[in-house]
């Protein structure tokens, strides 16, 4: 699976995989429990009559296609007289023109909620509305072929996350959106209709791939739990990595700096833990061996001293693993502190996560470069735990209750011939 972006807004920032941030006072990043595995969500009142592209997310590479996936929640209600509509999801191209939106409707006079697919470009809604329901999370996948003229493809499926089912809700193949390539998402975009409504929407775990359909996942972080292989750059306090780039949100007080060509550092992550040194605030979710990695990425917040210059991440690997590097280079620093990210290339593997290193080897010149803050994020499908059934719904959805009536009805259910 190509990954174009992967966003969980793990940083506690506005700027992580962002390239427009916020335009809106009521999009904050929040704590709410909503049933995803980090420690954060995008949350925003719906119907804020201010709101328009809350987050901008900027994909590098870009494609015509597009399958994107994001975990929804809502206390959005409606007790107006008109439907109360928002954008929950807007692609939109690389000439900044809009593509296909998932919007949220809430019913005039507490009518219901529902998911509509909306063609921007034609400006007509796509197949039917999809009732969903409140304050339960939901898995949305969007497909998008933008190949012109009564010749694209969008389709939507949707599904309770705990029971995820490749419910397709809404699909044409003969929908009129120009071949460009998709470039931006907004997230939530717009509000169409401010009437009426109450309550927020949630936001989390968004993933987009240029090749298939995401499926079910969560994105978590991590960050320094011990020094390791790597420590060569100055610490502004102590010995410490971990006390001194584990802030989350970043701030500008505890950091680490170089002016060392080619210095580096590198601390011990490891996403099989909760609790504890670079674990504590950063969710529930855990990685176990059998799950799958979708996408990762090392996100780092820091600056240079002067001219623009561009660091490398370092990943790497646990001895048992292959204990071996890999460089990527990060955006270029400015001299005003701002967060850089990198897609990893080759996607790791769960083994390959658990008790890793992540850190910073330094450019090749001698101008003082400082770190403040740096995350691992991995989104990640859990491992289904039992025949014929979905990721996630033993292991982190069903009470235990639930799971002894599963049991009880796999084992009355004759056998298979």
């Amino acid at each position: 699976m190509a990954v174009l972006l992967t966003c969980g807004f793990e940083a506690d920032t506005n700027t992580e995989a962002c390239a427009v941030g916020t335009t809106s006072s009521s999009a904050t990043l929040s704590t709410t429990s909503i049933g995803t595995l980090g420690n954060y969500s995008l949350r925003t009142t719906f119907g804020d009559g201010g709101l328009y592209g809350s987050i901008g997310l900027s994909c590098v590479p870009t494609s015509t296609t597009t399958f994107t996936r994001f975990n929804f929640f809502t206390t959005a209600g409606n007790t107006g007289g008109v439907d109360c509509i928002q954008d929950l999801i807007t692609l939109i191209n690389a000439s900044v023109a809009l593509q296909v939106s998932v919007r949220l409707v809430a019913k005039a006079s507490s009518g219901g909620l529902f998911l509509r697919l909306w063609n921007e470009q034609g400006g007509t809604q796509i197949g039917s509305d999809s009732a969903i329901s409140a304050s339960t999370l939901y898995t949305v996948e969007l497909k998008l072929i933008a190949a012109g003229t009564t010749a694209s493809t969008v389709e939507l499926r949707v599904s309770p996350t705990a029971t995820w089912t490749a419910n397709v809700v809404a699909t044409t193949t003969t929908a009129t959106i120009a071949a460009t390539a998709t470039q931006f998402i907004g997230c939530p975009s717009k509000t169409v209709n401010t009437t009426g409504g109450t309550g927020f929407t949630y936001v989390d775990d968004i993933l987009i791939s240029s090749t298939a359909y995401p499926g079910v996942g969560y994105n978590i972080a991590r960050q320094i739990a011990a020094n390791g292989n790597y420590n060569t750059w100055t610490y502004s306090t102590g010995t410490t990595m971990s006390a001194v780039v584990d802030d989350t949100p970043p701030n500008t007080t505890n950091n680490l700096s170089s002016s060392t060509s080619g210095g580096k550092f590198s601390g011990t992550v490891d996403f099989s833990l909760t609790g504890g040194t670079g674990s504590t605030g950063h969710g529930t979710g855990v990685i176990g061996t059998g799950d799958t990695i979708n996408a990762y990425k090392i996100g780092v917040y820091g600056l240079t001293a002067s001219t623009l210059e561009a660091d490398q991440t370092i990943f790497r690997t646990p001895a048992g693993a292959g204990g071996a590097d890999t460089l990527t280079t990060l955006p270029a620093w400015a001299a005003t502190a701002s967060y850089k990210e990198v897609l990893k290339a080759s996607v790791p593997t769960a083994a390959q996560v658990l008790n890793h290193e992540i850190g910073v080897s330094h450019a090749a010149s001698t101008i003082s470069h400082t770190v403040y803050s740096i995350w691992a994020m991995a989104d990640f499908t859990p491992a289904p735990v039992a025949a014929g059934l979905q990721p996630e719904i033993f292991r982190r959805a069903f009470s235990n209750i639930q799971k002894i009536a599963y049991i009880r009805n796999l084992l009355a259910k004759p056998p298979i011939p």
